[in-house]
């Protein structure tokens, strides 16, 4: 995650973010938040693939 995007997990800074033909970044993220959907990074990510985890790609 860059530096600009670490700003997203600020709560409030992604009001107004919308791009063209999208719905409103806030919106998408309160969805996933609101349906127990977590977003992970990386170390995260690793832990559960270590773990035993399946990779869908």
């Amino acid at each position: 995650m860059t530096s600009d995007a670490s700003m997203l997990c600020v709560k409030g800074c992604a009001e107004g973010m919308v791009a063209d033909g999208y719905e409103p970044l806030e919106d998408l993220m309160t969805t996933f938040v609101d349906n127990g959907i977590e977003i992970a990074g990386a170390p995260k990510t690793m832990a559960y693939l270590t773990s035993g985890a399946h990779l869908l790609a």
